[in-house]
């Protein structure tokens, strides 16, 4: 049996011993930069991780959500297996390639080299759960993300944990070597490892079994435990069934060729094959996910980008194995090429189809004449001058938040209603809002449609939360991590970008019992007013913004090509073919409207539409970053209707109440000191970023100055937060909520006192 120069351990008096401390020093660093650079794909995937299950709330609610629903726990556990194995084989692949090139009689730096070769594909799968036991500690105890320093910290000293283990089931391995008999050798290291994988596999029942917390970080404690154990008994194994294999004997062959045999020769052919499973389930999965709806919420989203880190991985470190054969910065050649194929495609156009309604967006009503049908209703008692009756006109807007608003939005919309004995629907007049606010107030919208149809549906709450708990995230996540990323060098055209995935996943993510499934599939052709027909559903306004200039667009139900309205862009108008164009006329459905206002990055990227019959090419993105509530329009509706003639007529008996439901929490910004490289590079960043949220302040004050002043001494704005009076929770702005997160938000429903208050004014008016 040939002695392995690499084996030795790098011991701590290797490198920090008092004689030639410094040099030493550097060998050391010089050579771990080496191995992050060679790594560096499996370490940006940890990044990744660590930034999504730690930081980000999103995150922490998905794995939240993880451990409530059973489906998605098991296949989590198989998504971890999926990433921490590739994680490890696809790794071990380059430092082997590497490895092979490696003197037989190493100096220290190519010692320590050979080293780190061995060990980090080890180390990085070891990693790999480190960071998804960390997270989910983080998840229970640490909620708010105040106590980062512990988590990085033992982050840290999990790398003494890792060779501690180590180190533990290399001396049970050598034990091995007391045996003489090569066969009892192998015997005595497969019975091992068949008892570990047992004592994990019982724990694995026991977990799915009783589904709990603690549990599962035992179980994943224990998966790191049995991990180490395996790679080591590998080599252990290998160095006692194949002594004389020869790393370096496929040196002379060509790229392919020398992958080809690394993976497949004695030593390895078994975990090849295994990784050739490992993949073709984490392809089933991954794949699946991406095409259909219905298997993606049914995995969950945690579990998916699971899968995506693995396969993806695969991707990456071809390209750096690729890069270190032929000494050339693929990546970089890579992002040329993406860059050229923008040129020529585009892939971010947003859905249109031909419009089959025979309702014209040039045929919409006016505000004053949507205003005149809307009061028509109550036309004998504002005639009747001994009715002193006065007439609520309910504007509601919503902030955006992704599904935590629209969750809330709609809740609150539909406890008035239920509590008000079905009035606040009679007089709500316009809902306007952004991102996930419009999901909300589409959402009820569709809910005021169903109530046309059948007067059977009393619990509106229930029908619209039943909607908006749903999984919108995962089917969105599976286009963006799949075909969004390969998108910008191979265009895909048969397949849908991320923001058509989110628009499908808003009509069919939500189960099919639910009262709302399939309704946001409404072209928008077919809720729009038209002149002299009347109307009994409320304004819609879905705020947008134009990319190019920043301008505020609106898609509405009603006309707003009234100057007054400050040119506001009226999305609906891009659409509509001019004389001389032959084509017919584009709609777009209510989902992909509701996407243009909600396209915030990089869950979604900016919708292209094109201007008929010119061709100009309009981006549109989140209506948050010029306006988060839709305060702007609502302010130049109530300007307009002030000044309307039927309004004066009865001003007396009509109120303008300006219900504003918001989701963040009441804290203003901490000005600290800005340092000053930061101050000289980024300064523009930091200010747009800052003005994000003031404009939405500065439009929302503006309409609440308009109100107090025709309307002294009345509180007609009013605010509801769902931070008022709810749990201290990190509510996370996501596409997916937990039932946690869920629970919570209805107990601030329950409990909200604004709320109780504006219930029990407004239902002064209906007495």
């Amino acid at each position: 049996m040939r002695p392995n120069p690499y084996r030795r351990h790098i011991r701590f008096q290797d490198v920090f011993t008092r004689k030639l401390f410094f040099v030493n020093l550097l060998i050391y660093l010089r050579v771990l930069f080496k191995a992050i650079w060679l790594f560096f794909p499996s370490i940006l995937f940890l990044v990744f991780g660590l930034f999504a299950f730690w930081h980000l709330a999103q995150g922490k609610d998905v794995m939240q959500r993880t451990l409530e629903q059973p489906r998605i726990f098991y296949t989590f556990i198989i998504a971890t297996v999926v990433w921490v194995y590739i994680t490890w084989y696809t790794s071990r692949i380059i430092g082997k390639v590497k490895f092979a090139g490696l003197s037989r009689t190493p100096g220290k730096e190519e010692r320590f080299w050979g080293r780190f070769l061995i060990q980090m594909p080890r180390f990085l799968s070891f990693t790999c759960l480190t960071i998804i036991i960390l997270g989910f500690l983080k998840l229970w105890y640490d909620v708010r993300n105040e106590d980062d320093w512990i988590y990085f910290t033992l982050l840290f000293f999990s790398t003494f944990y890792y060779f501690n283990i180590y180190r533990f089931w290399s001396r049970e391995a050598d034990r091995a070597d007391k045996i003489k008999d090569e066969k009892e050798k192998r015997r005595f290291l497969n019975t091992y490892c068949l008892v570990v994988c047992g004592v994990l596999l019982a724990a694995l029942l026991i977990i799915v079994f009783f589904q709990s917390f603690h549990f599962l970080v035992l179980l994943l404690i224990g998966f790191q435990a049995g991990l180490s154990m395996l790679l080591v008994f590998r080599r252990k194994y290998i160095y006692i069934k194949f002594p004389g294999t020869d790393p370096d004997q496929f040196l002379n062959s060509d790229f392919f060729e020398r992958v080809k045999k690394f993976a497949f020769d004695k030593e390895d052919r078994a975990y090849s094959w295994g990784f050739i499973a490992v993949l073709g389930v984490g392809l089933f999965f991954y794949i699946t996910a991406i095409f259909s709806v219905n298997f993606s919420v049914y995995i969950g989203s945690l579990s998916f980008t699971l899968f995506a880190f693995g396969i993806l991985l695969i991707l990456g470190n071809s390209v750096a194995l690729a890069s270190v054969f032929y000494r050339i910065n693929l990546h970089i050649m890579v992002v040329m090429l993406a860059f050229i194929m923008g040129l020529i495609f585009e892939p971010h156009y947003t859905h249109t189809e031909d419009k089959k309604s025979a309702a014209g967006f040039d045929n919409r009503q006016t505000l004053n004449e949507y205003f005149s049908h809307f009061i028509n209703k109550w036309q004998p008692e504002l005639e009747d001058s001994s009715n002193k009756k006065i007439h609520p006109l309910i504007f509601v807007l919503a902030d955006g938040g992704a599904s935590r608003s629209g969750y809330w939005v709609a809740s609150v919309m539909g406890k008035i209603n239920e509590e008000t004995g079905g009035k606040f629907n009679e007089h709500l007049f316009c809902m306007s809002g952004a991102s996930g606010g419009s999901v909300g107030n589409a959402a009820y919208f569709n809910l005021l449609r169903a109530k046309q149809n059948s007067d059977t549906i009393k619990h509106d709450v229930i029908a619209v939360q039943e909607y908006l708990k749903s999984d919108f995230l995962t089917y969105t996540l599976a286009r963006m991590l799949g075909p969004d990323v390969f998108r910008h060098i191979f265009p895909f055209p048969f397949v849908d970008n991320r923001s058509a995935a989110l628009a499908k996943a808003l009509e069919k993510g939500a189960p099919e019992k639910s009262l709302l499934y399939d309704s946001m599939a409404t072209n928008f052709s077919e809720i729009i007013t038209q002149k002299g027909q009347p109307y009994k559903l409320p304004i819609l306004c879905i705020n947008t913004t134009r990319m190019q200039d920043g301008l505020p667009a609106v898609v509405t139900n009603i006309d707003i090509s009234d100057p007054r309205f400050n040119q506001r862009l009226d999305l609906l108008d891009l659409l509509k073919k001019d004389s001389a164009d032959k084509t017919k006329e584009k709609d777009i459905k209510l989902s992909t409207a509701v996407v243009l206002g909600a396209s915030f990055p990089y869950v979604s990227p900016a919708g292209r539409i094109d201007s008929a019959g010119t061709k100009r090419a309009n981006y549109f993105v989140d209506g948050g970053y010029f306006d988060n509530s839709g305060s702007g329009v609502v302010n130049e509706m109530v300007n307009i209707l002030l000044k309307d003639e039927l309004y004066l007529k009865y001003k007396h008996k009509l109120k303008f109440f300006v219900l504003h439901i918001t989701n963040t929490e009441n804290k203003g910004l901490e000005l600290k000191k800005v340092n000053p490289l930061i101050n000289d590079l980024v300064a523009p960043i930091k200010t747009l970023m800052g003005s994000y949220g003031t404009q939405t302040a500065v439009n929302d004050n503006r309409l609440m100055n308009l109100l107090n002043f025709h309307f002294p001494g009345d509180t007609l704005y009013r605010k509801i937060n769902l931070y008022d009076a709810a749990p201290v929770y990190n509510y996370a702005m996501n596409w997916v909520i937990s039932k946690k997160m869920a629970d919570n938000m209805n107990i601030s429903l329950r409990d909200n006192t604004d709320l109780k208050k504006f219930i029990t004014d407004l239902s002064a008016y209906f007495k």
